[in-house]
């Protein structure tokens, strides 16, 4: 009997101490393991839900960018355009 799992059943306890301390040693061994998976799986939902609201206001803030330099630019004739191009080269 092992932590984490019973082994092949080619040795087994007998006696019922023996079946009763190989009972404690799975169910101990599942709960060792189901504790910390539990913490991890819940600070990486936590995590990946963080940054897919970063990454939703990340493309919030590119989309008004676009959108007023569009209205920047459009408020502008070729001619001032063209300047605004070159000046910024």
């Amino acid at each position: 009997v092992t932590v984490t799992s019973l082994g092949y059943g080619d040795m087994v306890p007998v006696t019922a101490w023996g079946k009763l301390l190989g009972s404690l040693a799975a169910v101990s061994g599942v709960i060792l393991i189901a504790l910390p998976i539990s913490v991890i799986s819940t600070t990486f939902s936590a995590q990946f839900r963080a940054f897919a609201e970063h990454k939703k206001e990340k493309e919030r803030r590119m989309e008004q960018t676009v959108l007023s330099a569009r209205n920047l630019f459009s408020s502008l004739s070729l001619k001032q355009f063209v300047e605004f191009a070159q000046a910024s080269v």
